[in-house]
C-alpha cells in the first residue's frame, strides 16, 4: 500500500495476511526532513491511495498530531 500527499510518497508498505496489521507515518511535522513536504496548518492537500501489494481489508486513518 502506498499513500501520497500533493504527490510525494509518505507510506510505502507490504501486507500479505488477513490479520490485523498497521502501518504509519512519521508525523507531518517531521516531513520536511524526509519527505519534503512543508504543510501549514488548514493547508488542503490531496491524499491518493494506492491499495496493492495487500491483501485483505484496508483502511486509513488520519491522527490529530500536536501544535506546530
Amino acid at each position: 500500500m502506498q499513500a501520497f500527499v500533493n504527490d510525494v510518497r509518505v507510506l510505502d508498505t507490504v501486507f500479505w495476511t488477513w490479520g490485523p496489521n498497521s502501518a504509519s507515518t512519521a508525523p507531518v511535522s517531521e516531513w520536511p526532513r524526509p519527505h519534503g513536504l512543508d504543510l501549514e496548518p488548514g493547508e488542503r492537500v490531496t491524499l491518493v491511495v494506492v491499495p496493492e501489494r495487500t491483501s485483505g481489508e484496508w483502511r486509513i486513518t488520519r491522527s490529530p498530531g500536536p501544535p506546530r
